[in-house]
């Protein structure tokens, strides 16, 4: 099964992509669509120029799993597990493209669920995320028909996450603007390992950054991978 879906964030595209990967907006993220309390990073690791992300969570059954299948759950706890793959020279100005690998609850890893995550800037304020997926599921269990059911909830929960995506980043840039406003937006930063991998050409290119905020980056421990992606990048 293939299937496209589009919205629109209301963040710049060069802000968005990099802080939809905080620890921070990854916890609202999960909360929001009712992921789970917050989400784990279960790897990450550089291969050649490209990241690999690998997160995992523990979503409510009721919002993960299509009605007919609930059944099948019993006493399994319930894991959803995303890869992401960010190519730097992909990432160094918009449009943006990320590649994704799902493993949705109940499927296992003989479900293949890939696509491209595309990030391009619409206005200076403004960008549209558009995903493309297909979705091949075996049947759960050996039962016939439950591949194309499970299929077909993948579809309907990530185009609803597209739907409540605007206003979950609503909520982070009220987050954001109230730190900033209380001289503590470094604070959204604070134990996120994952920001050290993004490339330093995305982090230059936002208007105006907090001074503390990107001494804070650069010279932190969680920092200090941005110098190895610098070579990289300039080696290109």
């Amino acid at each position: 099964m293939k299937f496209s879906h589009s919205t629109i964030i209301p963040m710049p595209a060069h802000e968005y992509v990099i802080e939809r990967e905080t620890a921070a907006f990854r916890s609202l993220y999960s909360q929001s669509m009712h992921l789970g309390p917050n989400i784990e990073v279960v790897d990450q690791k550089m291969d050649g120029s490209t990241l690999m992300m690998h997160w995992r969570c523990f979503p409510e059954a009721e919002h993960v799993i299509p009605g007919p299948l609930r059944h099948f759950i019993g006493g399994i706890e319930l894991i959803h597990q995303e890869q992401w793959w960010y190519d730097l020279d992909k990432i160094a100005e918009p449009p943006y493209l990320l590649r994704f690998r799902q493993i949705p609850p109940l499927v296992g890893g003989n479900a293949d669920i890939t696509g491209t995550v595309t990030i391009e800037a619409l206005s200076p304020t403004s960008c549209r995320q558009t995903i493309h997926c297909e979705a091949n599921i075996p049947p759960i269990f050996h039962v016939p028909g439950t591949g194309s059911i499970a299929a077909k909830g993948v579809k309907d929960q990530i185009g609803q996450i597209y739907r409540d995506l605007p206003a979950v980043v609503e909520k982070w840039l009220a987050m954001r603007k109230s730190l900033q406003d209380s001289e503590n937006y470094a604070a959204l930063w604070e134990g996120d390992d994952a920001l050290k991998h993004l490339s330093e050409s995305v982090l230059r290119n936002i208007r105006h950054p907090p001074k503390d905020l990107v001494a804070a980056i650069v010279n932190s421990p969680a920092g200090s991978g941005i110098s190895t992606i610098r070579r990289r990048i300039n080696a290109g």
